[in-house]
């Protein structure tokens, strides 16, 4: 009798171990898909929205960053106050940060990130060898409102103008100002057309993006019907300069 009910404590206690021990394992299982999950979503979480124009302390637009492609890269271009401008630089964003390279004032290389806090951008040089620029430097710029970036068909003929008077020679329009010209071209959804008319007959077709100011600029020869891409320039750096 006494055996019998060993045995029978015995069974007892290894089914409610065998329980005991599944109960644990279901839940380290479930722990471990939850942990699973959790990183997955934060894989999955975007990245930060770099993309618009930033004006620094003096309220002009000296940071521009534009997404070039779909794997993460970025064309930008660094304004700093009375001392240089890096126009060339491009990146890629690493999480929350935007890791960019360009070339300085002296044709050396150049490299650092940004951070967006809100609406503030945190442009950190984290490899310099110009002396204007310690490594370590940093500048602050804040995102542009879509207010202030709306640029009506004015703006843009009127940046594309003082464009034109500084890179053209109009010394030939003196006598006859008929030769030399600007006009407005086809508006779209997403940019303005202004095309200039220069006296040797060729064209210079503007692409004024309504967005950012950014201008495409294609040249047009028509007697030889020559086209060719001009570069781009930003609108805004030519809006407060007089004719």
């Amino acid at each position: 009798m006494n055996k019998k009910f060993i045995w029978m404590l015995a069974a007892i206690l290894t089914i409610c171990t065998i329980t005991t021990s599944c109960g644990r394992n279901r839940h380290a299982d479930w722990q471990h898909s939850r942990e699973q999950r959790t990183a997955e979503i934060r894989i999955k979480e975007p990245e930060p929205a770099f993309e618009g124009i930033y004006l620094d302390e003096n309220n002009s637009p000296n940071l521009i960053i534009e997404r070039k492609d779909t794997a993460g890269m970025y064309r930008l271009e660094i304004g700093i106050f009375r001392l240089t401008t890096l126009s060339d630089a491009v990146g890629k964003a690493d999480g929350e940060r935007l890791e960019f390279t360009a070339t300085d004032a002296a044709g050396n290389p150049i490299s650092g990130n940004i951070t967006l806090r809100g609406a503030t951008a945190t442009v950190t040089f984290t490899r310099s060898t110009w002396a204007l620029i310690e490594t370590g430097a940093q500048f602050q710029y804040v995102r542009q409102n879509a207010l202030q970036s709306k640029i009506t068909a004015e703006m843009a003929y009127q940046g594309v103008s003082n464009y034109c008077h500084s890179a053209y020679d109009w010394s030939a329009a003196e006598d006859n100002p008929d030769i030399m010209g600007l006009e407005m071209g086809e508006e779209t959804d997403s940019a303005y057309h202004v095309v200039f008319r220069s006296y040797t007959g060729a064209l210079v077709n503007f692409y004024v993006d309504k967005a950012n100011g950014t201008t495409r600029m294609i040249e047009y020869v028509p007697a030889l019907h020559v086209e060719e891409e001009a570069g781009t320039m930003n609108l805004f750096n030519y809006l407060d300069k007089n004719e």
